[in-house]
């Protein structure tokens, strides 16, 4: 086993007992993301009255 410090640029899964209790991306796959904000006020109006 790696200790997660030395994985570099590479994402990890950390499993407890064969099951995945996490996964980390790190922070350079993320820089190529571009993030929109949706304007979805119209939706949540429609929803308070449901």
């Amino acid at each position: 086993m790696m200790p997660i410090t030395r994985v570099g640029n590479q994402s990890v899964a950390i499993l407890s007992r064969n099951k995945v209790a996490g996964y980390f991306v790190p922070k350079s796959a993320l820089d190529i993301i571009e993030f929109k904000l949706a304007k979805i006020g119209h939706v949540i109006d429609y929803l308070y009255d449901k």
